[in-house]
């Protein structure tokens, strides 16, 4: 039993250390649904308790799905636009020897 247990310790040693981003990613992902989850559960409740108005708890929910959804694209952009400005020096780099030999 503890031989099992030692290698299904190292099989997940193995897959955390060869993908740590994906990792990372899926927890901020997981955090902010449930920091969602939070915000929108507050928002019901002070909308039931009458606390807000309709019109303030429509434009709140708004402003917390937006949010949510900007939260998830930014960093998969930020990826994009750093991979393509790498692609744009290293072809400007290319061209600039061309030019120069």
């Amino acid at each position: 039993m503890t031989k099992l247990t030692k290698s299904v310790r190292r099989a997940k040693k193995t897959v955390e250390f060869t993908h740590p981003r994906l990792y990372q990613r899926q927890d901020y992902e997981s955090f902010n649904s449930e920091a969602l989850k939070g915000i929108l559960g507050y928002l019901k409740y002070l909308y039931l308790e009458g606390e807000i108005s309709d019109r303030a708890y429509k434009v709140l929910v708004s402003y917390a799905l937006s949010t949510f959804v900007e939260n998830l694209i930014s960093p998969k952009l930020d990826i994009v636009f750093n991979d393509v400005d790498l692609a744009l020096r290293e072809a400007s780099e290319s061209l600039l020897a061309d030019i120069l030999a």
